[in-house]
């Protein structure tokens, strides 16, 4: 199953359909909501990775993305220049070939992974799980709810005879793994999420009247920001 994206679930039909159909044209029209980050001025340098990430936060404010916006992400994907039409804009605008950065980010969103491929993988790995959880709010409850059922079920593992050792052993291979990011920013969204994490397992092992990891377990990580 794809856990990551259920807000994103009607991309899965319209990317099917789309999988059908020739990648690119060449073309691409977005709702005026996109066009603060696609104007004459901005996009007389092609699209950074910052600047899709922001895109990216904006089309999935309403919890979907549509076929038009599909189309977008393809044409930024494609890494070439095509022509983009905001509604409500007067003219096209003749937008550049993106970055590679700003590509990456669109292929992740079209092509979603697997979450459970990412955990505890290697740094482009969880580059992506973190990056996925940077879409906005939706998006960063989820990611963190992920972790926290990967640490549940460590937990599950756990007693005191092993000395809770599968619950260390997970917390601690992510929480280096995302130490190891080269983005500072994406290290302590990373390090947020484990946090988060830490208080879903709680929550969930509390609510079945079991006994919840010991704070000591997971309190050091804030001092860690």
């Amino acid at each position: 199953m794809r856990l990551l994206i259920g807000m994103i679930a009607a991309v899965a039909t319209v990317s099917g359909a789309a999988a059908q159909t020739p990648a690119t044209d060449g073309r691409a029209r977005l709702a005026n909501e996109a066009g603060p980050y696609f104007t004459p001025e901005g996009v007389k340098q092609p699209a950074a990775k910052e600047h899709m990430r922001a895109a990216i936060v904006t089309l999935m404010a309403n919890g979907k993305i549509d076929a038009s916006e599909l189309d977008f992400l393809k044409e930024i994907a494609a890494q070439h220049p095509f022509a983009l039409l905001i509604d409500g804009a007067p003219g096209e605008l003749s937008v550049p070939a993106a970055s590679l950065d700003a590509a990456s980010l669109a292929n992740l969103l079209i092509n979603p992974p697997n979450m459970h491929t990412l955990w505890h993988g290697d740094a482009e790995k969880t580059e992506q799980l973190v990056e996925i959880s940077r879409w906005g709010p939706a998006a960063q409850a989820r990611v963190s709810t992920f972790f926290g059922n990967k640490l549940y079920d460590a937990w599950g593992q756990s007693n005191i005879l092993n000395a809770f050792s599968p619950f260390v052993d997970a917390l601690g291979l992510e929480w280096n793994a995302v130490k190891r990011l080269n983005d500072p920013d994406a290290v302590r969204a990373g390090k947020q999420l484990l946090i988060a994490g830490c208080e879903i397992t709680k929550q969930k092992v509390t609510s079945e009247g079991k006994v919840p990891p010991q704070d000591f377990l997971c309190a050091w990580m804030s001092g860690s920001l």
